[in-house]
């Protein structure tokens, strides 16, 4: 076992919940924001591919997470039955400041290996119908897409360039 393995995280949050309702509606927003660190230092083959410094890693990230959702629900009757219809979307985003992998010996950095930037960004629409029917039976139906966009700013170590690829995608047809 390598006694400098180990490692400090650390992460701070906030939310908040906002809504409102009348008799035939209900409003809902939810907002977070996220900051997170994390550097570990690990060994699992120990001087396998190294037998001089050892195989020790050091990962090491920031990242700031945004998002939240809303929902809009109206409330109505169908056949004489409770329902209701709701429309909301959620969205997530990722801020990646320096993900890191290190090789390093004691916690001392003796190259790095891979360094990126990294930003993702997720949304999602749905659709939901509910029909209570009887007081412990009821219907659920709905409609969901999700969509996501990553962006990853590579930075190689034996050359001074950036290169950005952003990489979108959606649900597809098989």
């Amino acid at each position: 076992m390598d006694s400098s393995d180990g490692g400090n995280s650390s992460r701070y949050s906030a939310s908040g919940n906002f809504w409102s309702r009348g008799d035939a509606y209900k409003n809902a927003v939810n907002l977070y924001a996220v900051y997170y660190d994390v550097e570990l230092f690990s060994n699992f083959t120990y001087y396998l591919d190294d037998p001089e410094h050892g195989d020790q890693l050091n990962q090491k990230e920031r990242r700031i997470v945004l998002g939240g959702n809303g929902e809009q629900t109206w409330y109505g009757k169908a056949f004489g039955a409770d329902m209701d219809n709701s429309l909301g979307v959620q969205v997530r985003q990722d801020h990646i400041m320096g993900s890191t992998l290190n090789h390093s010996e004691s916690r001392q950095v003796l190259h790095t290996l891979r360094r990126d930037d990294i930003d993702q960004t997720n949304v999602g629409l749905y659709g939901r119908n509910q029909i209570r029917w009887l007081e412990k039976f009821r219907t659920v139906a709905g409609l969901r897409g999700d969509f996501s966009c990553s962006t990853c700013i590579a930075a190689p170590w034996r050359k001074i360039r950036a290169t950005k690829a952003p990489r979108c995608s959606a649900p597809s047809s098989a």
